[in-house]
Order: C-alpha cells, then sequence, then structure tokens
C-alpha cells in the first residue's frame, strides 16, 4: 500500500523482464494506491509513482508518500544465503519466521496490539557440524545495528567498540532453531510504529570474526497507517 497525506499514487507489480502482473491506481474513495497479489516464488518489481495529471479534484500531485509493502505465507521466509559452494547443497540456509497465529500464517505486517513470535532456524554447513560455534542475531533499526546478547537483551553494536556480541555459545548441530522474541506485543513498549530487519547467523571458535549469514533480512513492520483487518 502506499500511504500518503492527499497524495494521489499508482502501485505496479511487474516481473523481472517489466512485464506488469498488477497495477492499482487507487480504490475509489482513497487518494493513496492499495495493491494485493498472488505470487509464485520468484523476483519482482515493486514501482510506485504519482500521476503527472490531476485524476481527483481532493487529491495533489505533489507531496509525500510512504511505501509499505508487505507479504503473507503458509510457510516461513527461505532467505538468500551468502558463503555457499554453488557446487553443492552441503553449505549454510536459513529460515525466518514472524507469525501472529501461531505458525497458522507468517508474514512482516502487524498492528501494535499482536502478539508476535519471532524465530530463526539455521542450516549449518556439513563441514561445521560438530564444531565449537556461537549464534548471532541482528536487527536493523533505522541504520542502527542491535546484537542480541545471552540474556536475550538487544545491545547497540557500536557501543560495544564492533565486537561481536554473541547470542549463545554451542557445539553446532545440523539444525539450529533460534527464539528471537516470544509472545511480543509492541504496545507494551509504547511502540506504535517500528520497522526492523533481523539477520541471523553462525560463527566459528576457530574463525574468530567470520560470521556465516544470509544476503537479505527478514522484516518486520510494525504500523497504525493501514487497516488491519
Amino acid at each position: 500500500m502506499v500511504n500518503s497525506d492527499g497524495l494521489e499514487s499508482v502501485i505496479i507489480i511487474a516481473d523481472t523482464d517489466l512485464n506488469y502482473i498488477a497495477i492499482d491506481s487507487d480504490t475509489s474513495e482513497q487518494c493513496g494506491a492499495r495493491l494485493a497479489a498472488q505470487l509464485e516464488a520468484g523476483n519482482y518489481f515493486l514501482m510506485v509513482n504519482t500521476f503527472d495529471i490531476q485524476v481527483k479534484e481532493q487529491c495533489e500531485l505533489v507531496g509525500a508518500y510512504e511505501l509499505i509493502a508487505n507479504y503473507t505465507s503458509k510457510s516461513p521466509v527461505d532467505l538468500d544465503h551468502k558463503n555457499t559452494p554453488s557446487r553443492n547443497n552441503l553449505g549454510p540456509k536459513f529460515i525466518g519466521s514472524i507469525t501472529g497465529n501461531q505458525g497458522e500464517s507468517y508474514g512482516n505486517l502487524f498492528s501494535a496490539k499482536d502478539s508476535l513470535d519471532i524465530s530463526a532456524s539455521m542450516t549449518i554447513e556439513a563441514s561445521h557440524r560438530g564444531e565449537d560455534g556461537y549464534i548471532v542475531v541482528a536487527a536493523v533499526i533505522e541504520g542502527q545495528i542491535m546484537l542480541l546478547n545471552a540474556q536475550g537483551q538487544f545491545v547497540d553494536f557500536s557501543s560495544r567498540g564492533g565486537s561481536i556480541i554473541r547470542a549463545s555459545e554451542k557445539r553446532l548441530e545440523e539444525i539450529e532453531t533460534i527464539e528471537i522474541a516470544k509472545d511480543l506485543v509492541a504496545k507494551q513498549y509504547d511502540i506504535e510504529e517500528i520497522i526492523v530487519d533481523f539477520f541471523v547467523g553462525y560463527g566459528l571458535v576457530s574463525e574468530p570474526g567470520k560470521v556465516y549469514s544470509h544476503d537479505n533480512p527478514f522484516n518486520l513492520t510494525i504500523t497504525s497507517a493501514i487497516n488491519m483487518n
């Protein structure tokens, strides 16, 4: 959805060849556009813009607008990963999960009143299984990097002089599951709106400073800008 203050907008979803899949120039009663589409797994372009000719008397052509993109799925997010050998399937794999209904569905857009479970799982690279290692969890908020410590609290990365904060230290198993938050209700912390990008990863004690992680974060957006029903 495009949220705007009286600004007339249009949203387009297109494939990587710029063939448009869906377009919504607006609903009949609002200026900001809203678009929903069911997509197969893959890469897409999501574009938003304003009209150059005024269509509705109550809407403007110039002004600020905000793009809010969200998804819902029956399964958690399979995150793109790096540091993985392309010649085999033995490299690390990462899954991100945010649910507000005990796993009936997963997504990234919620209200401040929703009770959220946030977790991740990692399939450890075959050659690293059984090694002494550690788990790292990062939350990025407006460019600020927060790392989860062993007490379950997020700590400002910059305040630690650039040293990696470890969520846990352990002998790495084939599958590592990480509980980031359980029954989290943003409103209880006086949070009405926030955007958080999560990253998870692991490192080996024998390779200090090197973290195996994924390229793309899994996102949490708490907003009151749209009707959540």
